[in-house]
């Protein structure tokens, strides 16, 4: 039997992808030859806005001997994968084309228009089930964790029970031999030279990872797969519906398996400085773990990282342990300083008293960089939900810098459906879910963002002048966009103040 091959195309700019990087290495352990290619629409697209035709002669060239494209899809890049996919099935209409990712599996409906297979879900098994099918000259309509495309119509079959040990699974791929990505306009084989200018962070890397050199090498990877919350806005709440029954969805790797990973790379590729923990919730773990996680880390890794954590699991044993082995920035989901905002429209705990006191455990690690995560231009949000997290921000304890984000409405998500009821998003124009406009608020410099942004610079004892800078009636009044000098001044100040 002639084993079949897979091409695995990521049309997004995330040469990081975790997920497809699984799959890969998962195939080739099973004796299966898998390419990865990467096609950056800002490095692929030529002036009309879609891919050039020099990268589609060279994606041609490179898939012309594989039986299976798949492709792994964020929403945000949906469009660059049905524009590649009408590309692969003029050149080769008889190629299977498979469909995988986030987007596909919380909208399969949206995907399998597209795709004779959508994969839903973590993919190592069903890549694997569709692989040996495709060897079998077979086509199943049965396999777990799919939706499939037929003459009489669409098959959608039961979820994959979930594999709750992980330590099954090979390290991700990062074997170049095999990976292609878009350099000087065109398509071409990655060398260890072009992993290694993958891998490298921009010079900006030094002051937003809290790093000494700008010349930064990063590995990024995850030690647990799931999320313990909903929130209504992020693709884990379409996924803790679509595996409801079928199996712990919160699951760790065990720590000589992550540690084994890290260490393995690092031999390989001695210039890697520098280790992304990507988890949802990194500390989501007893402080034992957590204790015993980083004595085996030092021996064998030992070096700086960063990692994204809840207020939750935040407690100074654990922050001590992972500051001794060299945490040098944390990312924190804030999104909003209202309760009700997180109560009735992200569906999220949120305790005020108890975020500031984490936030005052973060404080005291003051060599660690903080970034707070604060959604701008909810539709949900009023002036006086906007108001309390302007007041929020001040009376937290400072240094820490803001992440802001445009409240985008995912489909599948709990928020997206509740939109779609709302009329505040048509499910028929996923472009526009995409390239959403209504975002003054994020993108234009306005009195309200201008006292987010400075809440979060000053010192908490002037918390009480942005209870009266930030009354709902003053931010409706003052909604349109200010001067920039006039907006960076204020900032300015704020920071002024509070050194002084």
């Amino acid at each position: 039997m002639n084993l079949a091959k897979i091409a695995l195309i990521d049309p997004s700019q995330y040469t990081t992808n975790y997920g497809v990087r699984c799959v890969s290495s998962y195939l080739w352990e099973k004796g299966f030859e898998a390419k990865l290619i990467y096609l950056n629409p800002d490095l692929g697209h030529d002036k009309s806005g879609h891919y050039s035709q020099a990268v589609r002669e060279d994606l041609a060239e490179i898939i012309k001997d594989c039986d299976v494209i798949g492709f792994t899809i964020f929403t945000n890049f949906y469009f660059n994968a049905v524009e590649l996919t009408e590309f692969v099935r003029q050149c080769f209409p008889d190629k299977l084309i498979v469909w995988g990712g986030i987007h596909p599996s919380v909208s399969p409906e949206t995907s399998i228009a597209h795709a004779d297979i959508v994969c839903l879900g973590e993919g190592e098994e069903t890549a694997l089930e569709i692989m040996n099918m495709v060897s079998k000259n077979e086509f199943r309509t049965d396999i777990l964790g799919t939706w499939v495309k037929t003459k009489d119509g669409v098959i959608k079959n039961e979820t994959r029970t979930l594999e709750e040990n992980l330590d099954r699974y090979p390290p991700q791929d990062y074997e170049p031999s095999h990976q292609y990505i878009i350099k000087g306009g065109r398509v071409v084989q990655v060398d260890e030279e072009l992993l290694k200018e993958m891998l490298h962070l921009s010079p900006h890397s030094k002051k937003y990872f809290n790093l000494p050199t700008s010349d930064n090498y990063q590995y990024l990877t995850l030690s647990s797969r799931g999320c313990p919350y909903l929130c209504a806005f992020c693709a884990n709440n379409a996924y803790r519906k679509l595996y409801t029954g079928k199996g712990r969805w919160l699951r760790s790797r065990s720590i000589k398996h992550v540690i084994d990973e890290i260490q393995g790379f690092e031999k390989k590729h001695d210039y890697v400085n520098f280790i992304s923990f990507f988890d949802d919730e990194f500390l989501a773990r007893p402080e034992q773990f957590i204790t015993d996680f980083f004595d085996e880390y030092d021996k064998r890794v030992g070096l700086p990282f960063k990692c994204n954590v809840s207020v939750f699991n935040v407690s100074m044993v654990k922050m001590k342990r992972l500051h001794q082995s060299g945490l040098k920035n944390l990312e924190i989901g804030l999104q909003s300083g209202s309760e009700r905002v997180h109560k009735e429209v992200y569906l999220r705990p949120f305790h005020p008293d108890k975020f500031l006191e984490t936030a005052k455990i973060l404080a005291s690690f003051p060599d660690v960089t903080k970034y707070y995560d604060v959604i701008l231009d909810d539709p949900y949000e009023n002036d006086e939900d906007l108001s309390k997290t302007i007041v929020f921000l001040s009376k937290m304890p400072k240094p820490f810098k803001l992440s802001t984000f445009s409240l985008t409405f995912y489909p599948g998500t709990a928020l997206y459906n509740r939109a779609v009821a709302d009329g505040l998003v048509d499910s028929a124009d996923l472009r526009s879910v995409i390239e959403k406009k209504d975002n003054k608020l994020y993108l234009e410099n306005t009195y309200p963002k201008m006292l987010v942004l400075a809440a979060s610079k000053t010192s908490p004892k002037l918390s009480f002048l942005y209870s009266i800078a930030a009354q709902p009636a003053l931010i409706k009044a003052f909604s349109g966009p200010l001067p920039d000098k006039f907006f960076k001044k204020v900032i300015e100040l704020a920071i002024k103040v509070r050194r002084t």
